[in-house]
């Protein structure tokens, strides 16, 4: 019977900061305006990396350093790299 006891109280014990966090985070609405705002951050970081990426290729398109295909292709990656944050906001809306 001690190991059952000893079990409760070692989970007791771990389990207590994160109780305590649990009452002092603010809440749901605290939770929600977080993802929010990590949404907002994320979707401004991709599109000025996105932006930056296509500006390089456009500069090797005009020095001659890459072909108007590879330029094709630059752009599909930055759609497929746009959808993905897209996809997963769809997905945490359905889902979560």
């Amino acid at each position: 019977m001690k190991k059952p006891l000893s079990l409760l109280t070692f989970a007791l014990i771990t389990a207590a900061p994160a109780l305590a966090l649990a009452q002092t985070g603010g809440g749901l609405n605290s939770g929600t305006s977080a993802v929010t705002s990590f949404n907002t951050w994320l979707f401004a970081f991709i599109g000025v990396c996105a932006v930056s990426y296509l500006t390089f290729k456009c500069v090797q398109l005009a020095g001659e350093k890459i072909q108007w295909i590879d330029l094709g292709y630059a752009i599909g990656k930055v759609a497929v790299v746009g959808g993905v944050p897209v996809l997963a906001a769809w997905a945490y809306a359905v889902y979560g």
